[in-house]
């Protein structure tokens, strides 16, 4: 398939469900054309990637993952971000360094540090797959990973089933990021976004599992209204 002409953003997704494309209009909305993102979570540099798209924009942020197996990938495809092998956590304990990460696999982006979300996938969803092993990795808050910078534009989270505890325990009181994707399932979509309007965020679209919000200062714009 040739991009067309008119299509502002290619013809190219690297997003599960087309997200990056909607951000990507969104932040034209907002005036952003080369912005900031912050990936926790982030698996692989390009496939399933709601961040790959606005790198070759030229983008710039950082990718926090977890799985020691796929970080050097980051390194290789994104060699202009911060790429970070560590698990984001909501709250470390005190002198806290590791927590263990449950594999499926080497490479599979159902790794998670939550072992019921780990069983769940593997009772429910797994097709006879199991938990093969877990691994110490290194943990860090939010506010480590920023060290000191504000909020960047965007950020995106798929933590397999932790995304709801670290944006409860996210700060934006000094600064907020203007779009925000996190994995919410279904079920839990009503507490997800009440929470999340608790927070001054409010959604725009469902993409899969993935909800995509908008700062209520930036809302309007988001919809391409401008007075």
């Amino acid at each position: 398939m040739t991009a067309h002409p008119d299509q502002w953003f290619g013809d190219k997704t690297y997003s599960q469900h087309g997200e990056d494309l909607l951000v990507a209009c969104i932040f034209k909305h907002l005036g952003v054309e080369r912005g900031s993102y912050l990936d926790i979570g982030a698996h692989h540099p390009e496939n399933i990637s709601n961040t790959a798209l606005l790198y070759a924009r030229g983008w710039r942020g950082i990718n926090v993952e977890a799985n020691p197996n796929l970080i050097e990938l980051f390194r290789e495809k994104r060699p202009e971000d911060r790429n970070i092998s560590a698990a984001v956590v909501p709250v470390k304990a005190p002198n806290e360094t590791t927590r263990p990460l449950y594999m499926i696999d080497r490479l599979s982006g159902r790794n998670t540090m939550d072992l019921t979300e780990a069983m769940r996938f593997c009772d429910n969803e797994g097709k006879g797959r199991r938990i093969e092993e877990f691994v110490g990795v290194p943990v860090m808050s939010i506010p480590e990973v920023l060290a000191g910078s504000p909020w960047p534009d965007f950020l995106t989270i798929d933590v397999e089933g932790l995304d709801y505890d670290l944006l409860w325990y996210a700060d934006f009181s000094a600064s907020a990021p203007k779009v925000v994707c996190a994995e919410v399932r279904a079920a839990d979509h009503r507490r997800f976004c009440g929470m999340m309007t608790t927070k001054a965020f409010k959604a725009l679209a469902r993409m899969g599992e993935n909800v995509i919000f908008v700062g209520e200062e930036h809302y309007a714009r988001a919809m391409g209204v401008y007075k």
